[in-house]
């Protein structure tokens, strides 16, 4: 399965989109390392990135980062964040899908089936994350 991210400069208080790119993940990364590798390629997060859903309300879709030194922005530059959005490739069509929001509609799935009687537990097994390690340079 291939990983990509959607790269975002949003200005932080309306969110609008100043620019936008789809970048692929090397074939090393995958659900368990999106994190590590985000790490290497743009630091620490600053902050959890959000949007609001109608059939699901708010999900997190991402992290937040520091701008780059040589980013270019209107105006000041504490008003833009780059927001990295981890995608992954669907197996069954090729599109590409938010990780986050794939996993909210399978969380908001198990809720309705509990809730239905379909079934009597619906239990959320975390990813456990793994260490990327930087075999092959980012795209």
């Amino acid at each position: 399965m291939a990983y990509a991210l959607r790269e975002l400069i949003c200005e932080r208080t309306r969110g609008a989109v100043l620019s936008e790119r789809l970048s692929w993940c090397p074939p090393t990364v995958d659900a368990s390392t999106i994190r590590s590798y985000l790490r290497h390629r743009f630091g620490e997060p600053l902050d959890v990135a959000y949007t609001e859903l109608p059939d699901l309300g708010p999900v997190q879709v991402g992290w937040t980062y520091a701008l780059p030194s040589d980013a270019t922005v209107p105006g000041r530059r504490d008003a833009y964040a780059p927001v990295a959005i981890p995608l992954y490739e669907d197996p069954d069509d090729g599109s590409l899908v938010s990780l986050f929001v794939r996993q909210a509609e399978y969380h908001r799935l198990g809720q309705t089936l509990l809730e239905a009687g379909t079934v009597a537990s619906v239990e959320h097994v975390p990813i456990e994350e793994a260490e990327w390690e930087p075999g092959e340079p980012a795209p």
